[in-house]
Order: C-alpha cells, then sequence, then structure tokens
C-alpha cells in the first residue's frame, strides 16, 4: 500500500437542516481530483441530540461522484463514506473524512481516501 499527500478545497450549501450538497477540486501527484457529492448529516436529526447530547459533533454519511484528470485520461467512480465535524465556534470546525472511489480503472479497483481540515461556514 502506498501513501500519498495531496491539497483540496471544497464548497457547499445546505439543502436542508440534513442534507448538503458539495464540489471539490484536490491535487494529487500531477493528478487533478473533482468530486460531487451530498452530505447527510445525523445531528440534524432531534433523536441524536436525544441519544447523545453533543452539540458541537456532527457525524455525517456521504455519496456522490468522483473523478481523476492527470496522464492524459480522465477516470470517475462512485464515492461513498463517512466523517464528523466537531465545532470550535459558531464558524469555524474541524473536519475528518474517509471514503472510498471504487470502480475505476486502477490497480486495486478504488483509491481509498482518509482526509483532515479546518471548515469555515459563511
Amino acid at each position: 500500500m502506498r501513501h500519498r499527500v495531496g491539497a483540496a478545497a471544497n464548497a457547499g450549501a445546505y439543502v436542508t437542516d440534513y442534507l448538503a450538497l458539495e464540489a471539490e477540486a484536490g491535487v494529487l501527484e500531477g493528478q487533478t481530483a473533482l468530486a460531487a457529492r451530498g452530505l447527510w448529516h445525523l445531528q440534524g436529526f432531534e433523536e441524536f441530540g436525544l441519544l447523545f447530547g453533543y452539540e458541537r459533533f456532527d457525524p455525517f454519511l456521504s455519496l456522490g461522484a468522483r473523478g481523476f484528470l492527470g496522464d492524459g485520461r480522465g477516470d470517475a467512480g462512485p464515492t461513498f463514506g463517512l466523517g464528523a465535524m466537531y465545532y470550535l465556534s459558531d464558524n469555524w470546525a474541524l473536519r475528518l473524512d474517509a471514503d472510498a472511489t471504487i470502480g475505476l480503472d486502477v490497480s486495486p479497483k478504488g483509491i481509498y481516501c482518509v482526509s483532515a481540515g479546518l471548515r469555515y461556514s459563511f
């Protein structure tokens, strides 16, 4: 297994209290990655707060598509994962994601990614 380091930025908007849509662009070893996905926030459910009571902790599930451009060709596939945000304030949060993009023309037949970052909400 080979570990790689890259950089990415994303932007999104909430459609409902539970669902957010986001787009992502990133660079990894000379390849550009573009993604579009939906985030289903579990914190939006009143039952989550009743069960766990963590107002600053916001776990989510993600589903979408990611494509890679580079080496004169492109490759895309569905992506799914899970993650969480921990809000430091009303606007700033720490974010951790783990996802898999499958059905790609690579060996093994998928790319698995763990990412961490800082998020700002307007």
